[in-house]
Order: structure tokens, then sequence, then C-alpha cells
């Protein structure tokens, strides 16, 4: 959705095709329960996607074991797709940084 947005110059235009109508040929009440959760998880991404993203968190205690190499490749890719990124956190427990080896 966010090569999209770029592309048509921002998240304004989902707003106007985001409806049950447009989705499902049906009306809000006449959504089942499968189609009203979609639906909203739908309308969840939306909102998350137009707000100017400034912290993220990685989460699980693991992910500082990752490589050096992989978590730049994780924190330069989410600052190219939430340009306005400025903290990203995460936990790390000392055993688990005690097993990341020099190459890590």
């Amino acid at each position: 959705m966010i090569s999209l947005a770029k592309k048509f110059g921002g998240l304004y235009w989902p707003s106007k095709i985001m409806n049950p109508e447009f989705l499902y040929d049906k009306d809000f009440s006449e959504l089942d329960e499968e189609e009203l959760k979609n639906f909203e998880s739908i309308v969840n991404v939306y909102n998350w996607l137009r707000v100017e993203v400034k912290t993220v968190f990685l989460q699980d205690a693991g992910s500082m074991t990752l490589s050096t190499t992989k978590l730049i490749e994780v924190m330069s890719y989410l600052k190219q797709v939430f340009p306005g990124l400025g903290r990203i956190t995460c936990y790390a427990r000392a055993k688990s940084l005690a097993k990341k080896t020099q190459k890590n």
C-alpha cells in the first residue's frame, strides 16, 4: 500500500475506496463476521499507515542477536518506508547477547 500511496501522492485516495460496498458489494450492516473482521483490519492498517510513524519497537528479545548486517538491513528498510522515523527500540537479554559472536 505504501508504494501505491507514493505513486498516487498520499494515502487520501484509499479512504474513498475503503467501504464495504466497494469491497463486498454489501452495506456495512450486511457483512458477515469474517467480512467484518477483514474490513476492520483494513481500516486499522490504513489508519496506522496514514499517521507519520515516529517510533518502531522490534519485538522479541532475540532481535539483537541478529547479525549486525541483518540489523542494519532491517533498520535501513524501516527508515526508507517510514522517513519520519526517529527511534527504533528493542530489548535484549544479557544471556542472549552473550551468545552473539564477533561475526554477528
